[in-house]
């Protein structure tokens, strides 16, 4: 079978790797032949159209331009099958012309795609019958905890983030940045925020904070797969605040994947797929307000066993449900 996705980026954005890149290695795997296109320009879409021939199969990921509607229409008269993928709400600001797109290429979809259940519920109010449920996953091959010497009583426990500081910015400030300011009046410890993206308010905000070891990182290279693992391998508790707004309640939970993928205990916000990721006080801990965001840091900070046996739960868990070879598999049945 041959497949062309059709992504929104390339190896640098989150969810064009993970859910464009990852699924097309996985589906080589399987036998399949994929070709990805992530130059969404008016020449390049075209130069599909004389590709025709090439591929039966094509899969669209977060696009919704009017080009790609008129290239889904005549992919169509060409019996083509042709897939949308989602894992995020289509436009952080509910830009009209997006939306309209967006109902377009769910209608005109053999099925969607859809990282979370709310986005099946999205999709479902638009057509029913379409949308089925391809959970975002990890590709363990790229998520390697590098064995340490445990960490003496002078080692101070790290706290890290990772993702694009552009899009979590309120978050992190409103959330995350209060607890640990009042942490940091008894407890030394290092913050370490991988992705600031220029975000200067951001650089700001954690700054003031006094008694912690700082280390901000405004970007990698996010295709480099061993880097993102190498970074995130100093943190020793994962963060991952979402405000409970419209937007964050269609999110797929990728970054408390990763930390589990690592075996870093997590607390996080009980916001969208959190809520069916991290069992409360097993193999993660929610936190909805101040009080016990500071709680269960402080409980992970002085406990090593608690951030080992937590971690390790967590692993176990993501490896069992949430790895990248189901997803692929799922996608190939749905596709055959």
């Amino acid at each position: 079978m041959n497949i062309r996705f059709i992504l929104s980026g390339n190896r640098k954005k989150a969810s064009s790797r993970v859910r464009g890149f990852w699924i097309s290695d996985e589906l080589e795997e399987l036998g399949c032949s994929c070709s990805i296109l992530f130059k969404n320009t008016k020449i390049e879409l075209m130069r599909i159209i004389f590709q025709l021939y090439q591929y039966d199969v094509y899969i669209f990921q977060k696009v919704y331009s009017k080009y790609h509607v008129l290239l889904v229409r005549i992919l169509m008269i060409f019996n083509k099958k042709i897939y949308l993928d989602i894992d995020d709400y289509p436009s952080l600001t509910n830009d009209p012309s997006v939306m309209k797109n967006f109902k377009k290429m769910v209608l005109l979809s053999d099925r969607v795609f859809c990282g979370s259940k709310n986005l099946v519920k999205l999709v479902d109010k638009i057509s029913n019958n379409k949308s089925t449920l391809i959970k975002t996953s990890i590709n363990f091959k790229n998520y390697t905890k590098t064995i340490t010497k445990p960490k003496s009583i002078d080692d101070k426990i790290c706290l890290g983030w990772i993702g694009n500081g552009k899009y979590y910015k309120d978050d992190l400030i409103k959330i995350i940045y209060p607890p640990l300011n009042e942490l940091s009046k008894s407890i030394n410890f290092k913050l370490k925020i991988i992705g600031l993206n220029n975000e200067l308010e951001l650089h700001k905000k954690f700054t003031q904070l006094n008694n912690v070891e700082l280390c901000l990182i405004n970007d990698i290279d996010w295709s480099n797969e061993n880097l993102i693992s190498r970074e995130l391998n100093e943190i020793d508790i994962g963060l991952y605040p979402l405000l409970p707004n419209y937007f964050n309640k269609f999110k797929c939970g990728f970054k408390a994947l990763e930390y589990m993928a690592m075996k870093i205990p997590v607390v996080a916000s009980p916001v969208s797929l959190n809520k069916q990721i991290i069992q409360h006080n097993f193999n993660g801990f929610f936190a909805n307000n101040d009080n016990e965001w500071i709680n269960y840091l402080n409980q992970l900070i002085f406990d090593s066993n608690k951030r080992k046996s937590m971690g390790m739960t967590g692993y176990k868990f993501v490896k069992k449900n949430f790895s990248i070879e189901y997803a692929a598999k799922d996608i190939l049945k749905i596709i055959s």
